[in-house]
């Protein structure tokens, strides 16, 4: 019948949005959806985007397909040239959401991150089921890997293993002065209780570390963290 085509479309712009810590400038965004099959295509822009302090721009995020299911692509640029992008599919089931990752790539002071293979992640009311996901960098020299269960309202468990990430990165994706800062970190860890009681336990190691003109020596942790209580090593060589 005639209402089995009816198409509704329609475009917005806001030039300033802000919403608790959220920020948004130049918000736009557009949605076409077809009645018959319940088929949506849509996507949204902002020029800036502020998270607390943090700020990003270029923010860019379209899906398509049905309202349970469908494609997703998102794109986002912060300071330095950083720049976050991934893209997948998401189907809301019995029982939870799956969201399935084909791609995820993180460039951060000219480094580039991406996801060696697709994953999957399960979002349910306890814990958010994690399959392996193992980012790594082009040359080979970094990795980083997750697996296991996020807790949300039931217990988790999920590992965590850094291999070769630089601490100027991290700072650069913190938004922080990058300048002066070397080093290598190591970090093995693992996170269990619930998400209002985590606990984090693991070993860490900072090598060649570098604070403007302080050279710091090897650095090692292990650390303990339960009941609201961090209990923690370090050992200096």
């Amino acid at each position: 019948d005639a209402l089995g085509a009816l198409t509704v479309a329609g475009t917005a712009a806001v030039d300033t949005v802000q919403w608790l810590q959220y920020r948004a400038e130049n918000l736009r965004g557009r949605l076409t959806y077809q009645t018959g099959d319940s088929t949506m295509d849509t996507a949204v822009s902002a020029d800036s985007l502020g998270v607390g302090t943090l700020r990003f721009h270029g923010l860019q995020a379209a899906a398509a397909g049905h309202r349970d299911a469908f494609s997703w692509t998102t794109v986002v640029r912060g300071g330095g040239g950083a720049r976050l992008g991934a893209g997948g599919r998401l189907a809301r089931e019995t029982g939870g959401t799956s969201v399935h990752a084909d791609s995820l790539s993180l460039d951060l002071l000219g480094r580039g991150w991406r996801l060696a293979l697709p994953f999957d992640a399960r979002i349910g009311e306890s814990v958010i089921a994690l399959d392996t996901v193992r980012l790594t960098t082009g040359d080979g020299a970094g990795s980083i890997e997750l697996a296991g269960d996020i807790p949300r309202n039931g217990p988790g468990n999920l590992s965590l293993t850094a291999l070769g990430v630089e601490l100027k990165d991290i700072y650069g994706l913190a938004q922080r002065d990058t300048i002066g800062i070397g080093g290598t970190v190591i970090l093995d860890a693992r996170l269990a209780g619930t998400a209002g009681a985590p606990e984090l336990r693991g070993t860490g190691a900072l090598t060649g570390g570098a604070f403007g003109d302080f050279q710091a020596p090897l650095i090692r942790s292990a650390f303990d963290y339960r009941d609201h209580l961090l209990r923690s090593n370090l050992t200096f060589w």
